[in-house]
């Protein structure tokens, strides 16, 4: 028996190898099959779906920074003094001291936000290039070393399971029928990077409590009360590092159906019942002992990976990302204005009277380093379909008889 014109199959091998009577079909060059919608005709004409997705963050992201604070202290100082009683020979004289170690009050600084760019991904999902040749309508049978497909895991003999879990793609424009490539999962990029400028800051503190001994210069002594120094960090901006966002890996495959891919080995063409090929032509037109596929409908096909898998289905129409910004700080510091003490110093003993301390110290403000929380991004959904045509899938029964382990397994 021939198999009719436009009766299409896929041949994994070299342009030059096309057999006799069999075409090869150039409007699914680089294109995915999909079954065309119930009971619609193949289209040959419109390309569908696309080779690459875009996914775009809806507004901006802002990363949040956590409390920083900076450690200060004071120099040894040394202030000089004055005397109430009046008396000159009371003269006094203030000893030395310094303010030990602490931290400034926290400050939370913010960032501004930003938006990103998202590179173009590529949307294919894991194929093997093929050549989709049809019929002339003279050939007795599919050629040997060709694919076709099948929905028992009962096999015609000599054919054996090809190509599990790919997608067939037709090959590059004038190219062969080899090679493999697309991924299972998407995983965007980011286009560059991008940096989240930090508004400025201040602190403020207060000194830890030192007290000032105060020696007295003739026969009274005065002694010195603890005091502390209030202080303000000056406004600064710290610098952010460049940041990029980091994408989750989605499945991307398109919604499918499994059915056996097939490869004929017989070493001659061969036409086993219940075989199924793609019909390029129109519905109303499909050959006599062919008959529309119609678990295939709206369906792209997946190879199976082992007997059971005929019929299961997976898959979507869009998919999501999640994505997270991380961003780093380079170390920064400021500079400190000091107060005076807060008290007046001194408690006078004897004749010397109170003495009052006025005095200055270097101080060392230790720099700090400010640490953000991750910022989650809200992904867009994207159309997950792959540039694709739309096709007929047909089944040969003879006789009219139509066999189909989907149905018995209830799939549809």
């Amino acid at each position: 028996m021939a198999v009719p014109n436009n009766i299409a199959v896929a041949w994994p091998s070299t342009a030059a190898s096309i057999p006799a009577n069999w075409t090869r079909e150039t409007s699914l060059d680089t294109k995915h099959i999909r079954g065309a919608a119930a009971g619609a005709d193949s289209d040959l004409v419109s390309a569908l779906g696309a080779t690459t997705v875009t996914h775009t963050e809806p507004g901006s992201h802002t990363p949040i920074q956590n409390s920083h604070v900076h450690d200060v202290s004071s120099s040894t100082g040394i202030g000089s003094t004055a005397y109430n009683s009046g008396v000159a020979t009371n003269t006094l004289a203030a000893d030395t001291h310094s303010h030990s170690s602490l931290d400034s009050d926290p400050t939370t600084g913010t960032n501004q936000s930003k938006t990103i760019t998202i590179s173009a991904a590529n949307n294919d999902p894991p194929f093997r290039k093929v050549i989709w040749i049809k019929s002339n309508g003279v050939p007795t049978g599919i050629p040997n070393g060709a694919y076709a497909f099948f929905d028992s895991d009962s096999l015609p003999g000599s054919w054996t399971r090809a190509e599990a879990d790919n997608f067939l793609k037709g090959a590059d424009a004038a190219g062969d029928g080899t090679g493999t490539g697309g991924t299972l999962n998407c995983t965007p990029t980011e286009s560059g990077t991008h940096t989240h400028i930090q508004d400025a800051h201040t602190h403020t503190g207060t000194s830890s409590a030192s007290a000032a001994s105060v020696l007295g210069g003739g026969t009274g002594l005065a002694a010195g009360d603890g005091h502390h120094h209030p202080y303000t960090l000056d406004s600064a901006t710290a610098v952010n590092n460049a940041s990029s966002v980091s994408f989750g890996a989605t499945n991307h495959e398109p919604t499918f159906k499994k059915l056996n891919i097939i490869l004929n080995g017989t070493g001659a063409n061969s036409l086993p019942t219940g075989v199924i090929a793609l019909y390029l032509g129109t519905n109303g037109s499909i050959p006599t002992d062919w008959s529309r596929f119609t678990t295939m409908d709206d369906q792209f096909l997946k190879g199976c990976n082992a007997n059971g898998q005929v019929g299961n289905t997976g898959g979507s129409a869009s998919h999501t990302h999640t994505a997270t910004c991380s961003t780093t700080s380079n170390a920064h510091t400021h500079t400190l204005t000091a107060g005076g003490a807060d008290i007046a110093l001194g408690k006078g003993v004897g004749t010397a009277g109170a003495a009052t301390l006025g005095h200055t110290h270097t101080w060392t403000i230790v720099s700090s380093t400010i640490t953000h929380q991750n910022a989650s991004l809200t992904i867009s959904t994207d159309a997950a379909f792959p540039l694709y045509q739309k096709i007929i899938f047909v089944k040969f029964t003879p006789g009219g008889v139509v066999t189909s382990q989907l149905a018995f397994m209830g799939a549809g």
